[in-house]
């Protein structure tokens, strides 16, 4: 999943860290600071979000300020605000980087605001965003560039909000509220419960979560296989709990083999807890082919990640 050691750093003991944030604002000081930064954050405190804001203050010359870093590292969220000049900062991209391996080792969620500015030039480096990266070629390491271009590229990638430049007050406010609104939704988002004492399980974590890949476009199936006791619903909820933020949804069924032996009732029964997790949606079905259906239907555009736990038979 990730190719320096910074992004390889234990998974475990990140996740196991209470974190210091819940939201960390990534943005250009001029273009947003004095309207949408501002709501935002006053916004986001009024809903007790505790929320580390970005300071020119707190930079140190040539190098982003350990300070940042940390709190990059240690909040849940990170809201990058992407606007017209956002590429002219060197800083802006060393936090975005940081920020992108963070979702990458940890699965930090990132909620992106593109402002003034199309997704598509932000995921090119097309449009405001070319001269600018290619002035930062002249002036720094190829390799620290680089990681600014991919840190751009993955989350130009990712579902975000757009609002124009001159909006108005009111439209600013109302995707201040949608972004409020989402951000507490992932925040009250409920981890699964693990063992309190887990042995050697941080080995076997850090192997799973490349294999994933969550940054990928791809459809991924891993299974975990292996004779009863050895800790397979362990690891399971582990990743679970590391990268479910990551995904537009996520469910986690447990006692599938007991519930498909009863046959279409026990199918059905299945189907509808997946609908009730991921879309938080009652649905009658009647049949377990019209709830595939209908799983096909309002789940194939979305970025989902499903758990089945105990499967004894691939044809489930």
């Amino acid at each position: 999943m990730a190719s320096t050691s910074q992004s390889t750093t234990s998974s475990a003991s990140f996740r196991r860290a209470s974190f210091s944030y819940d939201v960390f604002i990534n943005f250009r000081g001029p273009d947003t600071h004095t309207n949408f930064v501002s709501l935002l954050y006053k916004a986001l405190m009024r809903e007790k979000i505790h929320t580390f804001i970005d300071s020119e203050e707190l930079w140190e010359g040539e190098e982003i300020c350990p300070s940042l870093l940390r709190a990059i590292r240690r909040s849940e969220i990170s809201i990058p605000i992407i606007s017209e000049n956002y590429a002219d900062s060197k800083y802006c991209l060393l936090e975005l980087a940081e920020i992108w391996e963070c979702h990458k080792s940890s699965g930090q969620t990132i909620l992106p605001v593109f402002i003034d500015v199309e997704p598509r030039d932000v995921r090119h480096q097309t449009g405001s965003f070319e001269k600018p990266i290619q002035e930062h070629q002249k002036k720094y390491k190829s390799d620290d560039v680089e990681s600014w271009k991919n840190a751009l590229t993955e989350v130009g990638k990712l579902r975000g909000w757009t609002l124009k430049g001159n909006a108005t007050i009111e439209d600013q406010s109302n995707l201040v509220k949608l972004i409020v609104q989402r951000t507490l939704r992932e925040l009250n988002s409920t981890p699964l419960d693990e063992c309190k004492h887990p042995v050697g399980i941080d080995s076997h974590i850090d192997k799973l979560l490349p294999m994933l890949n969550i940054s990928s476009d791809d459809v991924r199936f891993l299974a975990i296989c292996g004779m009863g006791g050895l800790g397979k619903t362990t690891i399971a909820k582990v990743v679970y709990n590391c990268i479910f933020r990551s995904f537009n949804g996520s469910c986690f069924l447990i006692n599938v083999r007991e519930e498909a032996s009863q046959g279409n009732k026990g199918l059905v029964s299945l189907q509808k807890r997946l609908l009730k997790d991921i879309l938080n949606m009652e649905q009658d079905i009647s049949n377990s082919s019209q709830g595939s259906k209908l799983l096909e239907r309002r789940l194939h555009k979305e970025k989902i990640l499903l758990i089945l736990d105990d499967v004894d038979d691939l044809a489930t």
